[in-house]
């Protein structure tokens, strides 16, 4: 649940009508229809717009921990590309570039991935060895967090590989990002939502050294080991 756009819609009607519908659960599917239509129009891809929608990635892959140094690993590990790996939320599909057949994109809003669906509507054949979720789990309330974080692992072979990039709560400075409810993850966070979905924390950090200055601000990443 986007708890900016409920608190704020509710709130004018209250004031306007008179009435109460922040229980409503008309009212929240319609906030839950609101939030997925602004998401998909901050990150969605539009090629009229030569570069994408509003969004772009403004990490650097050369420096991140998610970027250049996880490619290099998996590569190591595994040079024959028998391993299989899910990047969820794959926006422009830039690992399979890097990583070839091994890569399987989804993104409900970028028309690059392999497969536009979301998250809850993703039924994999197979799970897969490695899951990326590099972004794609950082917008709603907890509860949208942590069922997120479920499917998510739901979609990883026990004793396989997540590798999570996660928001500390910073809003992206655009206009059209105004209306998107980033979750603020902490370390404390990562830790209970990989016990309580069956996972041990393999190692922590931030994904961009301290020297670095990236715009809309540094994130955790995190990799966990499915139990």
């Amino acid at each position: 649940m986007n708890k900016k756009i409920h608190r704020s819609l509710s709130k004018w009607i209250e004031q306007a009508y008179e009435q109460d519908v922040s229980q409503d659960a008309e009212f929240n599917a319609f906030v839950e229809k609101l939030d997925d239509r602004i998401l998909h129009t901050y990150f969605g891809w539009d090629q009229t717009k030569g570069d994408g929608g509003y969004w772009t990635q403004q990490t650097s892959y050369e420096h991140r921990w998610t970027g250049k140094r996880l490619v290099e690993e998996i590569q190591a590990i595994d040079p024959d590309e028998k391993l299989t790996i899910l990047d969820v939320g794959c926006g422009r599909n830039e690992f399979k570039e890097r990583l070839g057949k091994r890569v399987t994109g989804i993104d409900p809003y970028n028309a690059l991935a392999d497969i536009p669906v979301s998250i809850e509507d993703y039924n994999p054949v197979e799970q897969s060895d490695w899951v990326f979720a590099l972004g794609s789990i950082n917008f709603g309330d907890q509860q949208t967090i942590y069922n997120q974080v479920e499917r998510v692992v739901g979609f990883c072979k026990p004793g396989g590989t997540i590798i999570i990039r996660a928001n500390p709560g910073i809003t992206h400075d655009h206009g059209k990002a105004r209306w998107i409810d980033f979750f603020n993850w902490t370390e404390e966070l990562i830790n209970k939502f990989a016990t309580d979905s069956g996972c041990t924390v393999v190692e922590t950090g931030w994904d961009h050294p301290s020297t670095d200055t990236v715009r809309w601000g540094n994130r955790y990443y995190t990799q966990w080991r499915k139990n």
